[in-house]
């Protein structure tokens, strides 16, 4: 489960992504996109991807989290720094991002990822 908290409104920079219900200490990686499609079996995993073409990755110090015990990562985003394959841009209103996290699982005991729903936010 993924939900996205705070204010759409950008001059406020106030959203958090909070993923639920995550195998408890897994690794968790948000991803965002402009653009979705449904990919099952994303990279050899159990989930679906709901994002597709220019895919950011929160993957710098600090935005790489951990279940904690009942099984929640959560991310502030920064709003002025989107990350993008390219680089990072900054959220502009008007613009609809695309968001879901990644994370280690196991399905009967084996070791395998999976992936959150989509969700996406029109910024105001």
């Amino acid at each position: 489960e993924l939900s996205a908290f705070g204010s759409r409104d950008v001059g406020d920079d106030d959203v958090r992504l909070v993923a639920n219900e995550l195998p408890p200490g897994a690794l968790t990686l948000f991803l965002t996109s402009r653009t979705g499609a449904f990919t099952p079996m994303f990279g050899g995993g159990v989930g679906l991807l709901c994002l597709s073409g220019d895919m950011g990755r929160f993957d710098l110090a600090g935005q790489f989290t951990f279940a904690s015990a009942d099984g929640r990562s959560e991310l502030v985003l920064d709003l002025m720094s989107f990350p993008q394959p390219t680089g990072v841009v900054q959220v502009m209103a008007g613009d609809t991002c695309a968001f879901q996290a990644w994370h280690r699982d196991a399905v009967g005991g084996v070791a395998t990822s999976n992936l959150t729903q989509g969700v996406a936010l029109l910024f105001l």
